[in-house]
């Protein structure tokens, strides 16, 4: 009984350790913010003529953009890499 006792504790300390570990590592690479102005040259070179709204929110930015064919988007970039995901 004792056996499988202390096996669930170090197995869930060792869970509890990956997490916090790959929470930690996710942290600091998101320290590194790409500037407005690098996401908005970004953005239009991708064919996004027309930036209507551009709000800086906790690992991203949520973009309201018009594209060449003048059609609303919604995106989402990734303040740290600058990849850009269109939401609809």
């Amino acid at each position: 009984m004792k056996r499988s006792t202390l096996f669930l504790e170090v197995l869930g300390a060792t869970i509890v350790l990956a997490f916090a570990t790959t929470f930690l590592a996710a942290r600091t690479s998101s320290n590194t913010i790409i500037p407005t102005s690098s996401i908005l040259q970004k953005l239009r070179s991708s064919g996004y003529s027309t930036i209507m709204r551009l709000k800086k929110r906790e690992g991203y930015y949520a973009v309201y953009a018009k594209g060449y064919d003048k059609r609303p988007a919604k995106l989402i970039v990734n303040s740290a890499s600058g990849q850009v995901t269109k939401e609809s």
